[in-house]
């Protein structure tokens, strides 16, 4: 009997997004293919003491000074300041890369995250990796830090994304525009109608952004009927808000759930971070947004990005949140056409498209020289 793929996946624990898209893929192989991957959060095991800074130094950065971020962000995507970050990152973690290829022994390496993307592409130009490397953006721009000349395929989300690589000299046939990777409840719509004045506000799986101002400048809007807000894991938010719940006769609250899906089916309107994996959630139930509290960098091109393409509008102050959220409750074919461009937006499938190039990746790389 043929023995099963080896099949690893790399993640890093910065928010939820890379790690949720990791789970997505992981679902699509296991129901398309009957194949098993490994999942490796980059950022602990022995990677943790680095892992410990970088997540430490993000998220204080995100609260304290989040215009350092932005900074940072664009720095980075500079040739000359890139290209010495990646060569950073390389040196910083190749020898943990290397324990991870020794205990997994992978026939192929898939990423979420492009901090490992910089040490396996290290690895694969010394020679010391074969394994066919995909990067998987979760987000709607490509950054600098994850361009390599090593990795065999690149899955993002946009046709800018995709323009992005190519001009970077990048080969069309490594570039796969399939969308950003979902979970399985999001690949066919729950069996549920938007519920008229039924408002979602969401923090992404950290709860970040999702504060009791907004919350409360979105229950007072007339047409409001109810307001369901997800804290993730933020048990701290979730405390606070739950106890304002029975304050608040329209509000619900939850914290890390598995309902989200519905939520969002049942939803009008969806107030949140243009965070890209809850972004893609939203889209690929055609559910339109009105996005609060960007981080600088990558959530500010996202939102960039929904809000041209007509799927999203963006609140910069709880008084233009509360705009925006009045005005498209009051304009129900306003709020369908944002419907209708988020549906055209949506790729529920992603998951079983990234799935399908790896498999193809592992039948090239098995494929007999002529």
């Amino acid at each position: 009997m043929a023995r099963k793929h080896r099949i690893l996946i790399i993640t890093a624990s910065v928010g939820s997004g890379h790690t949720q898209a990791a789970l997505a893929i992981k679902q699509a192989l296991k129901k398309e293919y009957g194949h098993n991957a490994s999942i490796v959060d980059f950022l602990s095991g022995g990677g943790r003491y680095i892992g410990k800074v970088v997540k430490s130094t993000y998220f204080q950065a995100l609260k304290i000074f989040p215009e350092i971020w932005d900074y940072v962000y664009r720095y980075s995507n500079e040739p000359r300041y890139g290209d010495k970050i990646k060569s950073v990152l390389q040196l910083a973690s190749e020898r943990y890369m290397q324990r991870i290829i020794r205990r997994y022994s992978p026939d192929v390496i898939l990423f979420t995250h492009p901090f490992p993307c910089a040490a396996a592409a290290g690895l694969k130009k010394d020679g010391e990796l074969a394994a066919p490397l995909i990067g998987v953006v979760t987000d709607y721009a490509v950054h600098r830090l994850w361009e390599y000349p090593e990795i065999d395929h690149y899955c993002v989300a946009t046709d800018e994304a995709a323009q992005e690589l190519l001009s970077q000299g990048f080969s069309p046939a490594v570039i796969h525009n399939v969308g950003i990777p979902v979970r399985e409840p999001f690949w066919e719509r729950p069996d549920v109608s938007p519920q008229k004045g039924n408002v979602l506000i969401m923090g992404g799986g950290m709860g970040m952004g999702l504060t009791a101002e907004a919350i409360r400048a979105v229950s007072g809007i007339p047409g409001v009927q109810s307001v369901k807000a997800v804290c993730g894991s933020n048990s701290r938010l979730y405390q606070i808000l739950k106890a304002s719940e029975a304050r608040v006769s329209r509000l619900h609250v939850y914290g890390f759930t598995q309902k989200v899906p519905q939520l969002m089916a049942e939803a009008e309107l969806l107030v949140t971070k243009p965070g890209g994996l809850t972004a893609s959630e939203a889209l690929a139930l055609g559910l339109p947004m009105v996005l609060i509290d960007a981080i600088g960098g990558q959530e500010e091109d996202n939102a960039a990005f929904l809000v041209e393409r007509g799927a999203a509008r963006i609140a910069r102050s709880m008084a233009e949140l509360e705009m925006h959220v009045a005005e498209l409750l009051a304009a129900p074919d306003t709020l369908q056409a944002m419907r209708r461009q988020a549906q055209s937006l949506g790729k529920p499938k992603a998951a079983q498209a990234v799935a399908e190039i790896i498999m193809q990746s592992l039948t090239v790389k098995e494929r007999p020289l002529a």
